[in-house]
């Protein structure tokens, strides 16, 4: 080969390998993790001081919670009823934290881990009065990790993602939901409901059906439909379909976001609560019984569970409420489904 032809393919073979390291750099802009970093280290534990609050801010939310004989509150309104599991998970989370890796011994505020605005600030403060914070920083593109630091210290970590994970951006999505009760639809044996214009029942009906084919073969089928009276005691019947879904949508009703957490008497006329159309549902349920000598058996129990629906008038639009029973708690929900029943 020509001298000139091998200079040439040596200066491409350089360039080439100019472009690969351009390329390699760019897409290690985060510190890879090395082998003798990777030891996980105890970065703080709960210790013999009580914890007596907790505060942490991501996303420009700040919750702060507060300890008090065992039970947590949010300290911005002691109401909030707070789920006491989902907030222990919490604590707990945030203030045990061990480190995945060790990244370097002086990066507290730096920039190249995103220290320097945190994505998240904790804080927490124990009973014999010390408090402690820390930060967490960038993502790690290579561990999908979050760079650490306490506060006071250089030090940074990189720790689990599950750590930002547990700061919920607001101390509401720590509230304790009220549920419906879970009643079977086939258990149910009667709706009834109590409008300012009168009573709306809805009654399912069983009944045996005799059909013939086209060779004169009879069939018998049980089907299920829906007597509907009205306000006015007119009485018709609803296909099994129709009924079933109004139903259906009675005892699942779609809510669409929580309107109040902690009703008074004073409040409920905002959410028409203060006369409310209240829907009772009568159903059935089987208990389990033991006789001395006997290998036992069941009983069926009738029931009743009630709603209270309030309905405001907003413009054009009717908007309806939903309390449930023992709940200082208002739902605003879509009653399209069973809007039959008021």
């Amino acid at each position: 080969m020509k001298k000139g032809v091998k200079l040439i393919v040596a200066a491409l073979a350089l360039a080439a390998l100019a472009v690969a390291w351009i390329l390699v750099n760019k897409n290690q802009s985060d510190p890879a993790p090395e082998a003798e970093t990777t030891a996980p280290t105890r970065l703080l534990q709960e210790g013999a001081s009580p914890l007596v609050s907790l505060a942490y801010t991501r996303e420009g939310e700040t919750c702060s919670l507060l300890a008090r004989d065992g039970t947590w509150y949010a300290a911005e309104d002691e109401k909030m009823p707070l789920d006491q599991t989902l907030v222990q998970e919490t604590v707990s989370a945030l203030s045990s934290v061990t480190a995945a890796r060790f990244v370097v011994a002086d990066g507290a505020g730096s920039a190249e881990y995103g220290l320097d605005e945190p994505s998240v600030t904790v804080t927490l403060g124990y009973e014999n009065g010390s408090a402690l914070t820390y930060f967490l920083g960038d993502k790690n593109v290579h561990t999908s990790e979050y760079y650490f630091n306490l506060k006071g210290e250089g030090a940074v970590y990189t720790v689990a993602a599950s750590l930002r994970d547990a700061c919920t951006p607001s101390c509401e999505d720590l509230i304790r939901e009220d549920k419906i009760a879970q009643i079977p639809q086939d258990k149910v044996t009667e709706v009834k409901s109590e409008t300012p214009l009168g009573t709306v029942t809805l009654t399912p009906v069983t009944r045996t059906e005799t059909s013939v084919d086209g060779e004169g073969k009879e069939t018998e089928e049980t089907v299920t439909v829906y007597r509907l009276k009205n306000e006015a005691g007119a009485e018709e019947e609803l296909d099994g379909e129709t009924g079933s879904a109004i139903l259906a949508g009675l005892l699942s009703p779609t809510v669409l976001s929580r309107a109040d957490y902690f009703l008074e008497e004073s409040e409920l006329a905002a959410y028409g609560l203060d006369a409310p159309v209240r829907i009772t549902v009568s159903y059935t349920e089987e208990r389990a019984v033991t006789a001395e000598g006997s290998s036992g058996g069941t009983v069926s129990e009738t029931k009743t569970y009630t709603l209270a629906f309030g309905r405001v008038a907003d413009g054009e639009e009717t908007k309806t409420y939903l309390r449930l029973p023992d709940s200082d708690m208002a739902f605003l929900v879509d009653v399209s489904a069973f809007s039959l029943l008021f």
